[in-house]
């Protein structure tokens, strides 16, 4: 049996043997890709988007605002520390045009409303600090079996 001090979050036992959470091994290899093609990496990224301010009523609201929900992004990699975040999501299953990829109900809501308003980091994660902005027209790249080779080759 695994002694409880190898164990990590989101690990399972069953039996005696540890059990990894479902598509964690498609996450370690799409994560382990990221980092070796970008300088800076990260796992577990959270994000928000920026959506438009909100006006008097019958007017106009003027600029962008920080809105909730925020999600989890499985890799995020850069060359730079302060910008130029690519974000990737791993997908274990699922055909290679899926149109939903299983996305949780926060991602759903986020992901699409980075490309149309940008977004930022939302907690400090690896080398990139809460508050790095995540540009306009940023799309995070859902990636499967089918298309990491495409997406992410080896070098």
């Amino acid at each position: 049996m695994t002694p409880k001090s190898q164990l990590s979050v989101g690990d399972r036992i069953v039996g005696t043997h540890r059990q990894q959470p479902p598509g964690s091994s498609f996450e370690d290899e799409v994560c382990r890709r990221v980092a070796r093609r970008y300088r800076y990496s990260a796992r577990q990224v959270h994000v928000r988007r920026y959506a438009p301010a909100a006006g008097a009523p019958g007017t106009p609201g003027r600029g962008l605002v920080i809105a909730d929900p925020r999600a989890k992004v499985d890799c995020v990699g850069s060359d730079r520390r302060d910008g130029g975040l690519r974000l990737f999501e791993a997908k274990e299953s699922g055909p290679p045009d899926f149109a939903n990829p299983g996305l949780t109900a926060n991602q759903r809501i986020v992901y699409p409303r980075l490309v149309d308003h940008g977004g930022e980091v939302a907690a400090d994660r690896g080398p990139f600090a809460a508050g790095t902005r995540v540009p306009r027209g940023t799309r995070v790249v859902v990636v499967t079996p089918a298309t990491i080779d495409f997406v992410l080759p080896e070098p």
